[in-house]
């Protein structure tokens, strides 16, 4: 069971994060990784479909 203090723990760091000078960009480049490596998948499924 997740207490009091955990959740405000997890809160806490929650808006540090937030808060970082650099988290737009960070989340920016973490977006576009994920949009790169769903591009290779789907292209890695499009080929072996024609296998």
């Amino acid at each position: 069971m997740v207490g009091e203090g955990d959740v405000e723990e997890e809160l806490r760091v929650k808006r540090r994060i937030l808060c970082h000078p650099m988290y737009e960009l960070l989340k920016e480049a973490h977006l576009d990784c994920l949009k790169e490596k769903k591009q290779t998948v789907m292209v890695a499924l499009s080929c072996n479909q024609g296998a």
